[in-house]
């Protein structure tokens, strides 16, 4: 194997384990909720006990769908082949830290699209348009292509692939993904 592909398989290995162990170590999210009851004080009618139960639900901060822009804002956080350029032959041969933590980040969606219906078809879409952005680094849209394909059948979600530009490398490196 010539050093970019064994490079490119480095970085896909810390990118799953990266995001596995970003997803074991959130806390669930879990919601409260409480049920007051209230004894009303009329004194003139002692045969009956009024009582009322009030629910009370947690607020939910969750957003109902996806937010596009947020999504745009996500996709230019993600690793880019210019930020390997910089990288030391040292450096190299270690999974740099931003490309963990763009793993965590497609975790993250994957994640927030999972305990959310709503978000999950602009997640998918994200999904695609990362594996076919040819500016990312090569591991990072091998995760996102696998997660395309994976959540696409998890997720019951109609998304057009066939008319998808990934190039083979990417769809190689996506195969021997776990």
């Amino acid at each position: 194997m010539n050093r970019k592909t064994k490079l490119s398989l480095v970085v896909v290995i810390a990118l799953v384990l990266g995001a596995m162990i970003f997803l074991r170590s959130k806390p669930q999210d879990t919601e409260v909720t409480e049920t007051e009851t209230e004894k009303s004080t009329d004194h003139h009618d002692h045969d009956h006990d009024h009582r009322a139960t009030i629910p009370k639900v947690a607020p939910t901060t969750e957003k109902p769908s996806a937010d596009p822009k947020e999504l745009s804002v996500t996709m230019t956080e993600l690793p880019s082949l210019r930020d390997l350029e910089g990288l030391t032959d040292e450096e190299v041969h270690h999974t740099p830290d931003f490309i963990v933590e763009g793993g965590m980040k497609i975790g993250q969606l994957i994640e927030e699209a999972d305990a959310n219906p709503a978000k999950r078809e602009e997640t998918l879409k994200f999904m695609k348009s990362c594996a076919e952005n040819d500016d990312l680094v090569p591991a990072i849209r091998a995760v996102c292509w696998k997660k395309t394909l994976t959540q696409i059948t998890n997720w019951e979600i109609f998304l057009p692939i066939s008319d998808a530009k990934v190039s083979d490398e990417v769809k190689n490196l996506a195969s021997q993904l776990p």
